[in-house]
């Protein structure tokens, strides 16, 4: 579940209100909370979500569960002097699929 909208809408509120329902609690095993408000820029109608703010998100959530989340880091990406930025944006969305695999599976 993703809120979204300027402060003071009742966002947090709204969250707070929904996990702490029984009847969600039941549904799902794990109920995460993460604040990404500072992973956006004001007035852009796309994200500015970083791969290190990714990862950070991943072993937030990994944290959050007792698991460990050191493999979450940017070893799996190598990026080589000739690679241009298709090239490393390439590897970048290859190593994201990797990541949401292995925490799919833990």
């Amino acid at each position: 579940l993703t809120l979204r909208g300027m402060g003071g809408l009742g966002k947090t509120t709204l969250a707070a209100m929904a996990v702490s329902s029984t009847d969600l609690r039941y549904v799902f095993d794990h109920i995460l909370w993460l604040n990404l408000g500072n992973c956006f820029l004001r007035g852009e109608s796309r994200n500015n979500l970083t791969l290190d703010m990714y990862l950070d998100c991943l072993r937030q959530i990994c944290h959050q569960i007792g698991i460990s989340g050191e493999k979450f880091n940017q070893d799996n990406i190598i990026l080589h002097p000739g690679d241009n930025c298709s090239m490393a944006a390439a590897k970048t969305v290859q190593a994201i699929e990797k990541y949401k695999a292995d925490m799919s599976n833990m």
